[in-house]
């Protein structure tokens, strides 16, 4: 199907237009929303969804400090990348795209070694040449005048322009057209089936950063085919992350797009599929499938077609603490399946209010089997209210996890479809979104500026081909709800309801909400609750939703009034709390959300050694590839290794500095192991511990050491193994009182630094003054770290911010409600002593993934943990606190630690009960390709993902009772039916599992996978397989 038309894209409010019912509203929409204007699109033929490849010509990109980061890759991966080094040709990856242009070949691969790429020649091309490439100075005049026109909001670039001028807006642009002037937008250049790769083994190894220095786009892939992008990060942009336009083949795999000012990826035009991706921190949305193609338009129900085909796929992705995980205006043909929404303000939306958007009005989304959960953050009270979205957004928090919605949210919802047709929302799992599970509007023609008659994908069901009248408003029709579960699924296997499960105008025909037979939405907390979102109508009184066997059904409009009309007029600049709309008041809990109190459980252990073994196992049950060794009798260092240890996907274990600890060896036995980091010279950790860590099978290659003279010195070496372009300073002696940074610095992979009090140390300057590091957050008070060493970064670094605090338990808040902002989780507490150093500094290592640390005494009342409990999470002014949603809280330590008048104060002032706190935080969701044989039945699920490792369990049912089964870890797919992974020694890296009485048999089991390298779990009985699940 071929289509050319010029549309007009959103760039900030506008949802809650349809709120507002009637012409006027047009006008009004006209007034309130700015554009980000599309060029003339031409609808291309799809070439299919490549698939990776790791044969065929390749070119090597690296950092002059790539050597430096590889260094701690596990050995397979290290290896690889030491060999890739040599090869290393040039030093930016827009180098390399310009390369295989000229003198390449299609179907190339450019790796991309471990570093942070700001495309320094971009840059200067954007600065001087006004976008023109470097070795065409004779187009930086005709690029000025585009420029000119850019400026003076002239229409958008057309394709020609951004061949002349590919950095006026994009840091990275692949533009596979070289034929503009022809009547084709095919790919028929040497770009083709270009293939761009990180080679680490998580996506932040390889970090594209636009540092918001005025490029809209980080990577523009523009009329490709064959496009694979792989393993790599995006951020700071002030559009987009990714961006697919008129691309007519493409995979977007393991990428993460964050902290963007609008959007992670944005596909516009484009067949796409996406996968194994993530995103947060995101104005806009993480994922946007926009103005997709129609390819299903016509084809009436999805459910009555035996293999629709989709123009866009996405699945397996994480979108989280967005304003959206997933936006798409006319988001046609999409199937997304087997993902994770959640910590948004809303999950999902899609919608059909810009006119002009191919495809208007939207229609034909399958979402299923995805998990829509907590989208309650209220990131408009928390950051626009505040004044937090004004100014450059290089100014801006962004970095530190602040969020400016583009556009007015109904905050607490699940999924929300604002005008669209023929969607299937089927067998997701939506719980504990405050306001409602899913929310169904209409959009009137007016607002699409499209007259109110039947297009195509409507005539088989109304007009003179339906046989009946097409009602005037066109959306929202026959969507389906069906085998939803509401409440439920909640991975601690508590219940977790919605505001209401369903919300809906009461406008269009043919909606269905299946309430019985197989294909029923159920609810764990009884029974299935609607809303109707008409304010005249007293919810007593609402007529019911029609179940689909009733879908036939016409509904009338029932109301006329303008509901929630002020939203309108919400910019994040100007007017970020407008009158007259209530979607970003504060929000209590669901009656009956469960645990209605936390559960309370000391872990202590004898000491740093053994407490640091058993936050490990809370924080990593299933296992970990990697793990961080630091000796006991250095805190500081044990501090500064807890974000590398996250980046690795593992534990800090603390042992002794002369040996290994039986309990510390028994811990890695535990994990699964096969690489490790010690961090400290050879006067804090001995030479006896990698001599004892070979003994346990370790290799050579598989051990490697981060240390300097100094603590200053070791964090330095961590620093200069890490990406990051931030980073925290601590107080070198009073470091104690920053102890709980460790946690904040994990989950945002941040490294730690020290600093005397009143100088910065030698190695800590060499580190910044490698220019890698662009900001940094100085924790503790002037009298542990003097205005003068503030002033000192400050000449250094053009983002300097202090956290600060009257005492270390005040700091420790504070620090904690930056952590909340940049992500971490307040359902769950962890409290370490105020003066138990090493083990808060492992511990803070295993609290990223569990929740926030405090510093605790002998008692919460009066003190900042009693501070922190009242405070209000997902709305500055109100709503449900922290205590009413604590679900865990965990004290590191012995009573001398933390004295045992905290236990008796959480038990009798906040409900807490004594047992084991260990709980998984993923989603349960089951794998997609999960296979059985042989009569077996069963499911796999994502128990936890780390980086690089993801835990998967697998249940088998009807097998053999009492007989004894293999799981093993394989590297490759199900489908190739690979053998299992082996040490060197050739032990099978696998484990028995024998089926109950029942005939079941559940092995847990983590697969370690690296770029490319897929991995998958079998479960094995006389060398057959039984069940197999895949780790993507």
């Amino acid at each position: 199907m071929w289509s050319t038309l010029r549309v007009t894209r959103r760039r900030s409010r506008a949802v809650a237009v349809v709120l507002a019912i009637g012409v006027a509203l047009s006008t009004v929409l006209a007034g309130t929303a700015s554009a980000h204007d599309e060029r003339v699109v031409t609808e291309p033929e799809s070439t299919g969804y490549p698939d990776y490849r790791d044969t065929g010509p390749s070119v090597v990109v690296c950092k002059p400090n790539s050597a430096d980061l590889i260094r701690t890759l596990p050995a397979p991966v290290r290896e690889r990348n030491l060999g890739l080094l040599e090869r290393c040709r040039f030093n930016h990856i827009q180098e390399a795209v310009n390369w295989v242009e000229h003198e390449g070949e299609p179907g190339t691969r450019i790796q991309v070694l471990p570093g942070v790429y700001r495309e320094e020649p971009s840059r200067t091309a954007r600065a001087e040449r006004h976008g023109a490439p470097l070795d065409r100075p004779d187009l930086a005049e005709t690029c000025a005048h585009v420029a000119e026109d850019t400026d003076h909001g002239d229409e958008a670039l057309t394709y020609e322009e951004q061949l002349t001028c590919p950095h006026l807006e994009n840091l990275v642009a692949v533009l596979g057209d070289s034929s503009p002037g022809d009547d084709s937008v095919a790919c028929d250049s040497r770009l083709c089936d270009l293939q761009i790769e990180g080679t680490g083994t998580r996506p932040y190894d390889v970090v594209i950063d636009g540092e918001f220095d005025t490029f809209l786009n980080g990577l523009r892939a523009d009329r490709t085919s064959g496009l694979y992008l792989s393993n790599f990060a995006t951020q700071h942009f002030e559009f987009n992350g990714v961006y697919l336009i008129e691309t007519s083949g493409a995979t977007v795999d393991r990428v993460e797009g964050s902290f963007n000012h609008e959007y992670g990826f944005l596909s516009f035009v484009s067949f796409v599929r996406y996968q194994n991706c993530g995103g947060q921190a995101n104005g806009d949305s993480a994922i946007y499938p926009g103005a997709s193609p129609n390819v299903l338009a016509g084809s009436g129900l999805i459910s009555r077609q035996e293999r629709p085909e989709f123009s866009t796929e996405v699945r397996n992705c994480r979108s989280h603490h967005n304003a959206l995980g997933y936006s798409g205006t006319t988001g046609n043909s999409v199937h997304a399946y087997r993902n994770e929404f959640d910590h948004n303000s809303t999950g999902l939306a899609t919608d059909s209010l810009f006119p002009g958007h191919p495809g208007t009005p939207q229609n034909h989304a399958l979402w299923e089997e995805n998990v829509f959960h907590s989208n309650n953050v209220n990131y408009a009270a928390r950051h626009a209210q505040q004044g937090q979205c004004t100014g450059p957004l290089d100014e801006r928090d962004y970095e530190d996890g602040a969020v400016c919605p583009a556009v007015p949210l109904p905050v607490g919802t699940g999924l929300f479809i604002a005008g669209g047709n023929f969607n299937w929302v089927k067998g997701n799992d939506f719980y504990d979104n405050w306001r409602q599970g899913t929310y169904q509007l209409w959009v009137p023609a007016e607002l699409r500026e499209q007259e109110p008659v039947p297009d195509a994908h409507l005539r088989d069901v109304c007009g003179p081909d339906g046989g009946r009248p097409c009602p005037p408003q066109e959306t929202s029709h026959w969507n389906t709800y069906s085998g939803n579960r509401m409440a439920g699924n909640v991975p601690q296997g508590t219940t977790q309801p919605n505001g209401a499960d369903f919300g809906w105008d009461l406008e269009g025909q043919g909606n269905c909400w299946a309430r019985s037979g197989d294909d029923a939405n159920t609810s764990a907390a009884g029974e299935v609750t609607y809303s109707g979102i008409d304010t005249t109508i007293e919810q007593e009184d609402l007529p019911a939703f029609p179940g689909c066997r009733e879908r036939e059904a016409t509904y009338s409009p029932v109301s006329t009034n303008a509901l929630e009309a002020g939203c309108i007029e919400y910019d994040p600049s100007d007017n970020p709390d407008p009158a007259g709309c209530d979607w970003f008041d504060p929000l209590p809990a669901p009656d009956g959300r469960q645990p209605a109190s936390p559960t309370l459980e000391r872990l202590s252990q004898g000491g740093p050694v053994g407490d640091s073994v058993l936050a490990s196992q809370e924080g990593y049950p299933t296992g970990a590839p990697t793990v961080v060794l630091a000796a006991a009798e250095e805190p500081a260092e044990a501090l500064a290794a807890a974000p590398l240890a996250h980046a690795r996907g593992g534990p800090v274990l603390l042992t002794s500095g002369d040996r290994l600890d039986a309990e510390t060896a028994e811990e890695i036995e535990r994990l699964g192991a096969t690489s490790a980091v010690l961090v400290g010279d050879r006067e804090s950790l001995s030479p006896r511990l990698a001599a004892d860590l070979r003994r346990m099978g370790f290799g050579g290659d598989d051990i490697q050491r981060l240390g300097g003279s100094s603590p200053a010195e070791t964090a330095a070496e961590i620093a200069s193994s890490m990406t990051a372009t931030d980073a925290f300073v601590v107080p070198n002696d009073g470091w104690r009182a920053a102890g709980t940074v460790g946690s904040v610095a994990a989950l945002l992979e941040r490294p730690i630094l020290l600093s005397g009090r009143d100088s910065l140390p030698e190695p800590t300057g060499e580190v910044l003054a490698r220019g890698d590091i662009e900001a940094v957050d100085v924790v503790g008070g002037s009298d542990a770290l003097s205005d003068g060493v503030v002033d000192d970064l400050s000449t250094r670094l053009d983002d300097v911010e202090r956290i600060g605090g009257s005492d270390r338990y005040e700091l420790a808040l504070n620090v904690v409600r930056f952590a909340l902002q940049a992500g971490a989780d307040p359902t769950e507490l962890w409290l370490a002593g105020g003066d138990d150093a090493a083990t808060g500094a492992a511990g803070s290592a295993a609290a990223v993934d569990e929740g926030v640390m405090l510093l605790a005494g002998d008692g919460v009342g009066g003190t900042p943990t009693e501070t922190w409990l009242n405070e209000t999470p997902n709305h500055p002014e109100g709503g449900a606190t922290v205590a009413d949603i604590l679900e865990q809280v965990r004290i590191l330590g012995d009573t001398s630690q933390v004295g045992s008048g905290v236990t008796t104060d959480l038990e009798d002032d906040y409900g807490a009960s004594r047992g084991d706190a260990r709980g998984d935080r993923s989603s349960g969701a089951p794998l997609w390709h999960a296979r059985m044989h042989g009569g077996a039945t069963g499911s796999a699920e994502v128990q936890r993902a780390v980086a690089g490792a993801t835990a998967l369990r697998l249940r088998a049912a009807g097998l053999e009772p009492g007989e004894t089964y293999t799981a093993t870890v394989q590297r490759g797919s199900c489908d190739a039916d690979s053998q299992p992974l082996t040490f060197d020694g050739g032990e099978e890296l696998g484990a028995e599992v024998t089926a109950d009485a029942h005939g079941v048999a559940v092995a847990d089991r983590t697969v370690y996978s690296s770029a490319g390298d897929p991995g998958s779990v079998a479960l094995r009985h006389g060398g057959s397989r039984v069940a197999c699940a895949d780790l993507g």
